[in-house]
C-alpha cells in the first residue's frame, strides 16, 4: 500500500461484561470505487459517538468505515498494488500466497485479538442482503429493519473472499450491497434507509437514545 492508516473505531462492551464480550465487525469500502459505503459507516461512528455508555452491552462493535483507504483515495476497486482486498484471504478456493496485502494482514491481526462473533461486510451497488444458509438469523433482521430485499448470491465467483473465509471459520457472514448511488449527496438518504437495521446487527437491538 502506500502507507495511509486503516482505521478501526471500536465501542467496548459494558465494563461488567468485557470478559465475556461478542465482537461484532462492520466493514465498509474494501472495494475503493463503492463510494458510500465509507459515508454510511462514517456518520453511523458519528452517531456512536454521540450515546452514552448507558446502552453498551456484551458485544463489542468495531467498525472499519474505509478497509481500503488507497483505493479509496484513487477512487478504484482495487488497493495501491491492484490487489482486490475481498479476493485475498486464505480460504480454501484462495490465492496460494494470500494474503498479499497489508491491509488483508493488519485486519486478520485484528480478527487474532478479537474474534468475530458475526460480521457484516458492506458494499455497492445491487441494493440487497446477501447470506449464506446457516447465517440467515442475522440477514434477516438486516432485510427487515432495511426493506433491502434476501439474496444468496452475487451471480460470479468470488475465490478468497472475506465471505468464503469466515464461513469456513463458521464465523456469521452478511454482505449488505447499497444502493447504487456513489455520490456523496445521496449517503444521507441511504444511511437512513439501514439506520436501523446496523443499530441492530451491532447491539441485538435498537438502543433507546437510537430511537429518534
Amino acid at each position: 500500500g502506500k502507507g495511509r492508516p486503516l482505521f478501526a473505531h471500536i465501542v467496548e462492551p459494558a465494563k461488567s461484561l468485557n470478559a465475556k464480550a461478542r465482537n461484532v465487525y462492520i466493514l465498509g469500502a474494501q472495494h475503493g470505487d463503492e463510494r458510500n459505503t465509507k459515508i454510511v459507516l462514517e456518520y453511523f461512528v458519528r452517531e456512536l459517538a454521540t450515546l452514552s455508555n448507558d446502552f453498551r452491552n456484551r458485544r463489542r462493535i468495531i467498525v472499519i468505515p474505509n478497509y481500503n483507504p488507497d483505493g479509496y483515495k484513487r477512487y478504484h476497486r482495487l488497493n495501491a498494488s491492484n490487489i482486490d482486498l475481498n479476493r485475498d484471504f486464505p480460504s480454501a478456493d484462495g490465492h496460494e500466497d494470500a494474503p498479499r496485502a497489508p491491509e488483508t494482514a493488519a485486519f486478520m491481526k485484528l480478527l487474532e485479538k478479537y474474534p468475530a462473533y458475526s460480521m457484516y461486510n458492506i458494499h455497492q451497488p445491487f441494493r440487497v442482503v446477501l447470506y449464506y444458509p446457516e447465517d440467515e438469523s442475522f440477514a434477516r433482521p438486516f432485510s427487515l429493519l432495511s426493506d433491502y430485499p434476501l439474496g444468496t448470491g452475487v451471480g460470479y465467483p468470488t475465490p478468497g473472499s472475506l465471505g468464503t473465509y469466515m464461513r469456513e471459520k463458521k464465523v456469521p457472514i452478511i454482505t449488505v450491497e447499497l444502493a447504487r448511488h456513489m455520490k456523496a449527496a445521496v449517503a444521507p438518504y441511504i444511511f437512513e434507509e439501514i439506520r436501523f437495521a446496523l443499530y441492530y446487527s451491532a447491539f441485538g437491538c435498537i438502543p433507546k437514545p437510537a430511537q429518534k
